[in-house]
């Protein structure tokens, strides 16, 4: 075979692997119960790829380099910019098919992390800005990167669980986490969980890294002051006498 046969013969392989090859690299990050482009209920048509609601008649697309939202096929939200490798993108609908989750990583596993919220309305769609309801409720003291994602609807769309952390490494405060539950209509937090309560109370909700990577070394209560020694007789007064 010929130099330019076997290299497009490897052309013609990589193609045909490709879709396999992302299908293996995907896998929950923040949401055990999120889904990737390449894994789950998702489709692949032409290099579009799509996560459909519950009801069908919403979803998340990525093709024709963009990544949108949208409702009756027709694009309501544009994400691109939020978008990076498609291996790094998970998302969530809600089981009322009437909000959904974004989870994007502009770099690698270690961030930086954001999360993305919509709620459908009328045929249009909402974001809610969880990161401003986050930093106004943050326990993390850290001049690090925070990430941030969201990991799991709870009752109905009305809370949202959303974890803070700060990526394992290379900085002193390197996974130190916290967890939310906000209120998505009005945009409030209104519990704030410890790493021990995430893990404890909400672990069938989290993925497998942020676990892994949570710190609760500022949770451990500070060592009990033992009491002080009695003075032996005398010793103040030998104290005095040497001075």
């Amino acid at each position: 075979m010929t130099k330019m046969g076997k290299l497009a013969l490897c052309s013609t392989v990589l193609l045909a692997c490709s879709g396999s090859a992302w299908a293996q690299d995907w896998s929950p990050y923040w949401a055990i119960g999120a889904q990737g482009f390449h894994a789950g209920d998702s489709a692949q048509h032409d290099s579009v790829y799509t996560i459909k609601a519950p009801d069908a008649q919403s979803s998340l697309r990525d093709g024709e380099g963009k990544l949108e939202l949208l409702v009756h096929d027709k694009p309501v939200a544009n994400l691109s910019d939020y978008a990076g490798a498609l291996n790094l993108i998970e998302a969530s609908w809600s089981s009322d098919s009437q909000a959904v989750f974004v989870n994007t990583s502009d770099g690698g596993d270690g961030g930086t992390w954001t999360t993305h919220v919509f709620v459908l309305e009328n045929g249009a769609a909402r974001e809610i800005p969880v990161a401003t309801a986050v930093s106004s409720a943050t326990k993390i003291k850290s001049d690090c990167i925070h990430n941030l994602g969201s990991s799991a609807w709870l009752e109905g769309h009305s809370q949202l669980l959303v974890i803070e952390q700060v990526p394992a490494g290379g900085c002193g405060s390197g996974g130190a986490t916290a967890g939310y539950v906000l209120d998505v209509a009005g945009n409030k937090v209104t519990r704030t969980l410890s790493a021990k309560e995430l893990k404890s109370d909400y672990a069938k909700y989290v993925g497998a890294s942020p676990i892994a990577n949570m710190s609760t070394v500022a949770e451990k209560p500070a060592p009990k002051k033992g009491k002080a020694k009695p003075k032996a007789k005398g010793e103040d007064k030998e104290k005095s006498s040497d001075a």
